[in-house]
């Protein structure tokens, strides 16, 4: 191993070198929280700062994460067995990435997608929960461990993301070979992380103040704080680093690091049109509140010497002026209008510097078709295309990371779990030694689906495309086997309904023609019945003879199936 006094002395180079950095990260951060550190004082002063800037990165963020990152190993570059397990690898990459966001309560590319864009940089780490575990047992504190064995069910690596103004990555040609994390802590949180690691003396209080520095390489990490012994430095053996630093928006192509990266705000913060919008605001407002509210007045009178004074005591004040004598207000512009052409023109320059406001829902400033609409919503996200690319990519590198770790090395009991519980049967050995690993960080919005969709639905119909090449290329949809597989099981599910009710249907059909029966056989028994007792109450020798039968009721009268004939009775005659 290097000596730790090697490592410490190139953690502070690292530290000088990015110092221009350090100010550009700072000067970035005020924009965002709208500090103005121009900002004019004074009491007719109102000091009036520009949202544009804050609501342009809320608003790239907000469509930036609209949608989960979609894992999904490329097909063209996998080996045949990669490929039978391809779905299980998926399905553990989701599992792994949406357990750390479960487990820390904000799914990591939240804040990695708000740090691309605000600092044009992504700075991350993996960690092993088993190893967090095993630190805080050796802390005393039961909270502590409780709490770590938590985190380590819902999830075997957590991915950490840092503020890159806390991180020095150590470049060259080749890309990364180490990185710096030097931050602010207390002592107490210190002692809660690294356990019976850290030798305590007994002098020092739990919220007093400690700088920490963790540096990692492709061999060796190493923990110290700043003017006390090490906490840890050994081998990691891992053939990996489990730490990412990606530049988002820039170049490699110059040496300073200010001058390499380049964030959402830089054209805004380098040509200071930013705090020209301040300057707009502040001066019209300012101007509003002295000369707007409280007119100049124009006193007219022979006397020069005499004072002007108006009684405010009552509502509106009372003024007594001599006769001949007039008082009025002095007709003047408030604002310059020059100072609202000022504004519109550095409001414009912002947009163009950031993104335009169609992209993040605006209303259009002119009627124009929905095609229209879509196309420029369309090329408005062009600024996006570097973070959607390179952000993913910092991603991808986490989860492969994640993954060689569980090859190299898993956890004692370690599995997969999917978004439904069950557990996903996926072995070390069954990771392949080069993992292709792709993701994919789109934005998700209900005209981009359509347009997918009917993009993919031609392609597959045409016969150009396969697929589950269109699912992955177009419709951003992992594990198409899995896909397969659910839609197969939607058909089966289907076909065993519409099966179902039409075993009901016939059910239901001999049931009517069961009930239809029962009931002609019901109407003959009665036929019989009544024929039989008709044919009972005939005389003999009206049998004999064929002769009607005797009428029930008297001539005149109403008998069963006959028509009134003559008179009503007179108990049925009316009153």
């Amino acid at each position: 191993m290097k000596d730790l006094t090697d490592i410490q002395q190139r953690a502070s180079t690292l530290v000088g070198l990015y110092s221009g950095r350090d100010g550009l990260y700072e000067e970035l951060r005020k924009m965002f929280h709208m500090e103005w550190s121009d900002e004019p004082k004074g009491d007719w002063i109102k000091a009036t700062m520009a949202p544009s800037a804050h609501n342009a990165l809320l608003g790239a963020v907000r469509l930036m994460i609209s949608t989960a990152p979609q894992f999904n190993v490329a097909y063209d570059e996998a080996d045949a067995g990669t490929r039978e397990t391809a779905s299980q690898i998926e399905q553990a990459a989701l599992a792994m990435w949406t357990g750390s966001g479960r487990a820390t309560q904000r799914p990591p590319h939240y804040d990695q997608v708000f740090s691309a864009l605000m600092y044009a940089e992504i700075c991350a780490a993996v960690t092993r929960t088993a190893d967090l575990v095993k630190y805080a047992e050796g802390s005393g504190d039961k909270a502590q461990r409780v709490r770590m064995k938590h985190l380590a069910v819902e999830t075997p690596y957590l991915f950490t993301t840092f503020n890159p103004a806390t991180c020095y990555g150590d470049f060259d040609l080749y890309g990364l070979r180490g990185m710096l994390r030097r931050t602010t802590t207390t002592w107490g949180e210190v002692q809660a992380t690294w356990g019976a690691l850290v030798q305590d003396d007994g002098q020092r209080r739990p919220e007093e103040k400690v700088v920490l520095n963790d540096w990692y390489d492709w061999a060796e990490r190493a923990v110290w704080m700043d003017g006390a012994d090490p906490i840890f430095h050994a081998e990691h053996g891992l053939a990996f680093m489990p730490v990412v630093d990606q530049l988002v928006e820039g170049t490699t192509l110059f040496d300073l690091p200010e001058r390499q990266r380049l964030p959402f705000f830089y054209a805004l913060h380098k040509s200071g049109l930013w705090k020209r919008e301040n300057l707009s605001l502040t001066t019209i407002y300012s101007l509003i509140h002295a000369l707007g509210s409280n007119p100049l007045l124009v006193y007219e009178t022979d006397d020069r010497d005499n004072a002007l004074l108006i009684d405010r005591t009552l509502p509106g004040g009372v003024l007594k002026i001599n006769k001949g004598e007039s008082l009025r207000s002095l007709a003047e512009v408030v604002v310059n209008p020059e100072l609202y052409r000022g504004l519109e023109m550095a409001q414009r320059l912002n947009e163009e510097s950031t993104i335009p406001k169609m992209a993040l829902g605006a209303p259009p400033q002119q009627a124009l078709a929905f095609s229209a609409i879509s196309l420029l919503v369309q090329s408005g996200r062009l600024p996006l295309i570097t973070t959607k690319q390179l952000g993913a990519e910092a991603i991808a590198n986490q989860v492969r990371a994640a993954l060689a770790w569980y090859k190299s090395d898993p956890p004692t009991g370690m599995k997969f779990y999917n978004a439904r519980g069950g557990a996903i049967p996926l072995r070390p050995a069954d990771l392949p030694e080069r993992l292709a690993l792709r993701v994919s960080l789109e934005p998700d919005l209900p005209t981009d689906k359509l347009q997918m969709a009917n993009t993919g639905n031609a392609l597959a119909a045409s016969g150009l495309a396969s697929t589950r090449w269109v699912r992955e290329n177009i419709l951003n949809i992992g594990q198409s086997e899995a896909m397969d597989k659910e839609i197969w099981m939607e058909k089966r599910l289907r076909f065993e309904i519409e099966r179902l009710f039409q075993q009901l249907n016939a059910q239901d059909q001999l049931k009517l023609q069961q009930m239809a029966a029962q009931m002609q056989a019901v109407q003959q028994e009665r036929s019989q019945a009544m024929a039989q007792t008709v044919a009972e109450n005939e005389p003999a020798q009206d049998r004999a003879n064929g002769g009607p039968p005797p009428s029930p009721v008297p001539p005149g009268g109403v008998g069963e199936g006959q028509p009134l004939n003559g008179p009503l009775p007179p108990r049925w005659q009316a009153g």
